[in-house]
């Protein structure tokens, strides 16, 4: 299974354009890449960003993980500030057995 987190930079607040730039590409392609994973375990799942959904709490945007094809079941939302462990977690349980099933 590939490693979805070896390119996610930690979410500490970036200093400039390029480093926002970079950690937006890096988090991309470990969101792309989970799903590919979730793909080849037979889950049916996509991530998708809704950067006008705003916490309003926090004022951080959303991260919203859903199944294909499933618009009307529960959405999985995710601050950004805990989209690491999210995918993390998602990762840990996609490698256990009973999820290759």
């Amino acid at each position: 299974m590939t490693d979805i987190l070896h390119a996610v930079p930690d979410l500490a607040e970036p200093t400039n354009l390029t480093e926002q730039r970079n950690a937006d590409e890096a988090r991309g392609r470990a969101l792309r890449n989970l799903e590919d994973a979730c793909d080849k375990a037979g889950l049916d799942f996509t991530v998708s960003r809704f950067a006008s959904t705003f916490s309003y709490e926090t004022r951080e945007p959303f991260w919203v993980i859903v199944k294909k094809w499933m618009k009307t079941e529960p959405m999985i939302t995710v601050h950004e500030s805990t989209l690491v462990e999210a995918l993390d977690l998602a990762r840990d349980r996609l490698n256990r057995e009973e999820w290759d099933q």
